[in-house]
């Protein structure tokens, strides 16, 4: 299943993107937001610095 997981910025002073989107393939909503983390998680990426979090998951999102 195609999942579009969809994160928010957690400091409105940041001068980042509101939002994040990011597309993965995954058996379930739980993997699909291990996944979606793992890739973008350490100390240069978004989830790592805690920038953004994970506000929705869209199950079946077109391709």
């Amino acid at each position: 299943m195609r999942y579009r997981v969809v994160a928010k910025r957690s400091d409105d002073r940041h001068p980042g993107a509101a939002t994040l989107t990011h597309w993965t393939e995954a058996s379930s909503i739980e993997e699909a937001i291990s996944q979606v983390r793992a890739a973008h998680e350490g100390p240069t990426g978004v989830y790592g610095q805690g920038l953004y979090r994970i506000a929705e998951v869209h199950e079946g999102a077109p391709r």
